[in-house]
Formats: structure tokens, C-alpha cells, sequence
């Protein structure tokens, strides 16, 4: 038998700022989704493997617990109450939401109703049970009309088409259409609209303007762990304390720049990466000047990774376990 011979450990491949490829490779994205702007805006190298290289990681059952789990049944039960027409009924939508909310974990979520769940099961009800609730009162004082849930669309954009999902499409007594993003949370998305970083909110409004030829749609977050609405504008909502922050067109506008930004230079042939050391901020990695004037949209550098699906790509595993 040979005697076994040691050789030297091999460093680490060096983790790199940016990813070069043949210019015009990647070619037009055909399709752009909020989700899809949100990832592009956050780290280009993700947005390129993920929408334009199809790379996924393999599939995995799971059953969703949580607040992941809260998030959606508390989606489901507000889709519910409209089906039923309690949504819009501020006097029988707790009544109503009780006997859904009781079905909907029976059906969708009996996770819930293993033993020892019986005190988060009735915690959870009270909340999304008062969450619909302070939303149907929201609606009513406001005189807003639901006149969609879970509401799909796409409209022409960028040569492609802009496609979403809306959680809400509320119209008021004038007939102009508003939009309501719905939640678990609440401190994280109330920061995004403080600091004018609510892709997704803006991209819903942006959406619903091009499929329908509006003006402006003002926007919303409802949060279902709190009961409490979110918005930057007030008066259409009813609401007496609005966030300090710009209204969702104006985060569209320099949403749309910052994409002008990031693809020209991914048509170059050059893709920045977020989030690993050394990495410049992404307007900054995409070249543009200090001072060339443009109101471009700055997300957190890391803002992308906590949900990203190639930290053994990019090289910030290595970096977190070195």
C-alpha cells in the first residue's frame, strides 16, 4: 500500500466585487416583476442567476411555520372575508373571521394544532382576528370599496412587461384605485417608506398606473402582527399619522433610474456584487459620478442576502465561516 501524502490546505477562491461576462449576454429581460426589480437593485449577480440563468436550489418540501406561516394565513383570511362579502362589513367581520380563521387552520394549517400549540393558536387567532377587524374599520371610515384580493396584472414596460400580484386594490368614493401590501411585520417595512425604499409598494403602484392609464395610486402596508396601517399619504386611507417619507412614485422615480444604471452596465459585460467585502455601493460599482445628478435608489449593501440562495457563489460563505 502507498503511504498517503499530505499536501498543503488550498486557500479559498478569492471572493470578488464583480463578475465579468460577454457583453450582451444576458441579454433584455422579457418579463420584470417587483420581486425581480427589488433583487435587481440589491445585488445584480443575484438578479442574474436567478432570473436570467434559471439557477434555483433543488426542491425542497417544507411546511411553512412561523411568521412565514402567520403571513400567510393572515393573506388567506383577508381573501376569505371578501369572498364571503364580511371584508367590507365592519358589524359582522369578527364573527365571521373567528369561524374562517378556525376552517383556514383546519384545511391549510393544522401544523397549528399539534399538542402543545393550543396558547400560540389562540394568540394567533386574537391577533389576525383583530387584525381583519381594524382593517375592515379602516375601509369603512375611509369609504373605501375592496375591489380585488390577491388581484393579477401586467402591463407593458420597458419594452417587456411589468407583472404582479396585488394584495389589495381598494377605489375610493371619487373612483381612484389605492393599493394595500399585506404584512406580518411592521418596524422593517415602516423603515422602507421612512427612507424611501419600498420597491415592492412602488412597484404595485407603478403596475396598476400603466395597466390602467392612472394619474398616481396611493399606497399602503397593513400590518397583520400589529393591526396598523402604514402609508406615506394619509388622507386617502383615512389615517392621522402617516410616515415621514416620499410617496411611492417618487421611489419608482429613482427606481427606474437606478435600473437604467445597473443593466446598462450588466449589457457591458459587468456584474457588481452586494453584500461581500470590498464591494463598492452598487451605484457607485455601476459608475456613476458623484454628482451626475440622478436621484438614484440606495438599498442596504447586504439588503439582498439574507434571503439569497448563492452565498457559496458570491464567496460570502466562505467569508462567514473563515
Amino acid at each position: 500500500i502507498s503511504a498517503v501524502a499530505e499536501t498543503p490546505r488550498l486557500p479559498l477562491p478569492a471572493v470578488r466585487t464583480e463578475w465579468l461576462i460577454a457583453p450582451g449576454m444576458a441579454g433584455a429581460a422579457g418579463a420584470y416583476s417587483a420581486s425581480s426589480l427589488e433583487t435587481l437593485v440589491q445585488c445584480p449577480l443575484r438578479w442574474l442567476l436567478r432570473y436570467r440563468a434559471g439557477l434555483r436550489p433543488g426542491a425542497r418540501v417544507a411546511i411553512a411555520s412561523g411568521v412565514t406561516l402567520n403571513g400567510k394565513l393572515g393573506h388567506r383570511l383577508v381573501e376569505e372575508l371578501h369572498r364571503c362579502g364580511a371584508l367590507g362589513d365592519a358589524t359582522c367581520v369578527r364573527e365571521a373571521a373567528s369561524v374562517h380563521f378556525d376552517r383556514l387552520v383546519r384545511e391549510e394549517a393544522a401544523v397549528l394544532l399539534r399538542p402543545g400549540q393550543s396558547s400560540e393558536l389562540s394568540q394567533l387567532k386574537l391577533q389576525l382576528c383583530r387584525a381583519v377587524e381594524v382593517l375592515s374599520k379602516v375601509l369603512t371610515t375611509a369609504g373605501l370599496e375592496v375591489v380585488g384580493v390577491e388581484e393579477s396584472m401586467e402591463a407593458s414596460w420597458r419594452g417587456g412587461k411589468l407583472e404582479g400580484r396585488l394584495d389589495l386594490l381598494l377605489r375610493d368614493r371619487t373612483g381612484a384605485e389605492l393599493v394595500v401590501d399585506i404584512k406580518w411585520g411592521r418596524s422593517s417595512y415602516r423603515a422602507l417608506l421612512e427612507n424611501g425604499q419600498a420597491v415592492q409598494l412602488a412597484s404595485y403602484a407603478a403596475l396598476r398606473r400603466l395597466h390602467r392609464g392612472a394619474e398616481s395610486v396611493p399606497t399602503a402596508y397593513f400590518s397583520l402582527s400589529r393591526a396598523e396601517l402604514l402609508s406615506t399619504q394619509s388622507e386617502p386611507f383615512g389615517s392621522e399619522d402617516a410616515v415621514a417619507g416620499p410617496c411611492s412614485s417618487e421611489t419608482w422615480q429613482r427606481l427606474e433610474a437606478t435600473i437604467q444604471l445597473v443593466e446598462a452596465r450588466i449589457r457591458d459585460g459587468h456584474v457588481p456584487v452586494a453584500g461581500v467585502p470590498r464591494a463598492l455601493p452598487l451605484i457607485q460599482a455601476c459608475g456613476a459620478p458623484a454628482n451626475d445628478g440622478h436621484p438614484y435608489l440606495q438599498l442596504e449593501p447586504d439588503a439582498g442576502c439574507k434571503h439569497c440562495d448563492y452565498p457559496a457563489i458570491c464567496g460570502r460563505r466562505w467569508q462567514e465561516s473563515a
